[in-house]
């Protein structure tokens, strides 16, 4: 748990794996603290890394974070971006929103988050819920509808920009589980 980054291991650690290991890794950041290692590990295409962003603006951002390190956050993102090779199977960089209900669920911010990941070249985006509200929902059927209207504005928005997309565990459970109301959402 917490930020791999800032482990006083890491950038020798992940310097030993692209250098030793011959499999990819994926790692999992909140993109603050930039990383030589993970740059040179994109490079040399061993590692995947997802960026929990949450938001496409700095003071959605600094409300949800409690930190005002939006500035770095996306200056970072854009050196990986700009350091992947791209294939239409591999987005080594993706950009992460997480859903948290009555605060950055709004069709509006998650416009300006994919617009955001447009503007810095990132090429894959992907959904969750955060996880609290989710166990405490995940078979409240009115909260479900709320929460599909933005899943499906995800879907379709990232579709039609030409993002890599998916969605994490949380709602594929509920895709899963309420398919045919997912289908049915506007």
């Amino acid at each position: 748990g917490g930020e791999s980054v800032m482990h006083v291991e890491f950038e020798k650690l992940i310097n030993l794996f692209i250098d030793f290991v011959s499999t990819r890794i994926a790692v999992y950041t909140s993109g603050i603290q930039y990383s030589e290692g993970i740059e040179r590990a994109i490079k040399a295409d061993k590692a995947n890394i997802v960026v929990s962003i949450d938001s496409g603006n700095k003071n959605l951002y600094k409300r949800i974070k409690n930190v005002d390190k939006f500035d770095d956050v996306v200056n970072n993102l854009k050196k990986y971006c700009d350091a992947q090779k791209y294939t239409t199977e591999n987005r080594q960089v993706a950009m992460k929103y997480i859903l948290i209900p009555y605060v950055n669920s709004s069709v509006e911010y998650i416009k300006e988050f994919l617009e955001l990941a447009k503007s810095i070249n990132c090429k894959a985006v992907r959904f969750d819920i955060e996880n609290n509200w989710y166990k405490n929902n995940m078979h409240n059927i009115d909260a479900i509808k709320y929460i599909f209207k933005f899943m499906k504005y995800f879907d379709i928005k990232s579709e039609e920009m030409n993002f890599q997309h998916f969605f994490f565990q949380a709602p594929e459970y509920l895709i899963k589980n309420y398919k045919e109301l997912y289908e049915k959402t506007n």
